[in-house]
């Protein structure tokens, strides 16, 4: 099956629980088991992203390198695997590395990596995360 087929099988999945649900919900009434539903979610997160992961960054007008669009789309949308974002960590920290930059100090790394920690629940503050969020934005649609 291909990566967008499994993404488009999971959704559908994750419609037909919704539609369970909604089926047998009765007003008043506390919802019936919710398991199901939040499970296709989970399903339909982790598919949907690993298949963005997979697909390369799409084709745009962006110039920058290609960490910093990634960046923005684990960030934006609100990624919180884990897995998914320490994939996207490795390959900007590779992709630095190989124009024999520091991943340290570059924003796209950083910004994933701020993700990283605060979807675990490490991250010291919002401010840091902000500031790096407009530096990646700047260099990908040269805000």
């Amino acid at each position: 099956m291909k990566a967008g087929a499994a993404v488009r099988a999971t959704l559908d999945d994750l419609l037909i629980e919704a539609r369970k649900l909604a089926i047998n919900w009765r007003p008043g009434r506390l919802p019936p088991d919710t398991g199901p539903v939040f499970r296709a979610i989970a399903v339909f997160s982790r598919t949907y992203h690993d298949w963005t992961i997979a697909s390369g960054v799409a084709e745009g007008s962006s110039k920058a390198p290609a960490r910093f669009e990634m960046a923005i789309r684990m960030v934006d949308p609100g990624v919180y695997d884990p897995s998914l974002l320490a994939t996207a960590l490795l390959r900007a920290c590779e992709e630095v590395a190989q124009e024999k930059g520091d991943p340290a100090d570059d924003p796209a790394v950083r910004l994933i990596a701020s993700q990283l920690a605060w979807a675990c629940e490490a991250a010291p503050d919002l401010k840091s995360s902000a500031h790096l969020m407009f530096e990646v934005s700047r260099r990908t649609f040269g805000v």
